[in-house]
């Protein structure tokens, strides 16, 4: 028994969920980065973890694809946007921490208007670095979703359930 997608579903089913992911991911760093004292380093260094990941899976890929060097080329750029992320995400977990231990409550003495100041800073830049990492996230996503969909169809028996 051969298996039939046709190819409005499955385009369908090859860039809805990554549209999808990427809206949700946009949705959560906008609802998590607005409390200025909430602690979003666990996000930060989970979205490391898994773009670094993706990373050295790309890179892995993109040595074992032989036949087509434009394939190679796109998962070696994809394993490159993961890296991208996983370093502004890296550089974004580091400021979100600073900004977390600068921040007090007490604006009592000039010290204080100092540390608060630089934890509004970093704090600052931390958010558009989680979106940059979200950003490079979503593109090494959707260029590995596409050729991966593409390799598919390499083997001509792929779709034999029977």
């Amino acid at each position: 028994m051969k298996l039939s997608v046709n190819s409005k579903a499955q385009s369908l089913i090859r860039k809805l969920p990554v549209v999808a992911a990427f809206f949700i991911c946009v949705y959560y760093v906008g609802t998590v980065m607005q409390g200025f004292s909430q602690d979003t380093t666990v996000v930060f260094n989970l979205g490391i973890g898994i773009t670094a990941a993706l990373s050295g899976l790309c890179f892995a890929m993109a040595s074992n694809i032989e036949k087509n060097k434009a394939q190679k080329l796109r998962i070696s750029y994809s394993g490159e946007r993961f890296l991208h992320a996983s370093i502004a995400f890296l550089i974004g977990s580091i400021l979100k921490y600073a900004a977390l231990e600068l921040h007090t409550e007490d604006w009592a003495t000039p010290i204080h208007w100092i540390t608060n100041i630089l934890a509004l800073l970093f704090h600052t830049f931390a958010v558009p670095l989680f979106i940059w990492g979200v950003y490079d996230s979503h593109g090494g996503i959707t260029i590995t979703n596409n050729i991966l969909w593409e390799r598919l169809y390499d083997e001509k028996d792929w779709d034999n359930i029977a």
